[in-house]
């Protein structure tokens, strides 16, 4: 059984993905107003030159998070993937 992502709030607790580390929320400020950024903290690489990239796997983390963000009525502006630090 997969590990759920570990989160700073509840509300991410069940998503499902074995490259997602964690998933957050940030505010962004634009002309437009504010914006709700889900950033999604994964372990594959985003680098093209690392033998590790995978862009059919960060298409797939992006996609399963989207879905089930919006399956669980939680709206967003934007979604971000990023390295763990």
């Amino acid at each position: 059984m997969e590990k759920p992502a570990e989160s700073t709030s509840r509300r991410f607790a069940e998503i499902l993905h074995p490259g997602v580390v964690r998933i957050e929320r940030e505010l962004s400020w634009s002309a437009d107003g504010w914006e709700h950024v889900v950033v999604v903290v994964t372990d594959v690489p985003l680098d093209p030159a690392d033998p590790g990239h995978d862009p059919t796997e960060l298409h797939a983390i992006a996609e399963s998070v989207s879905r089930d963000l919006k399956r669980k009525g939680q709206g967003f502006s934007r979604l971000t993937i990023r390295n763990r630090v």
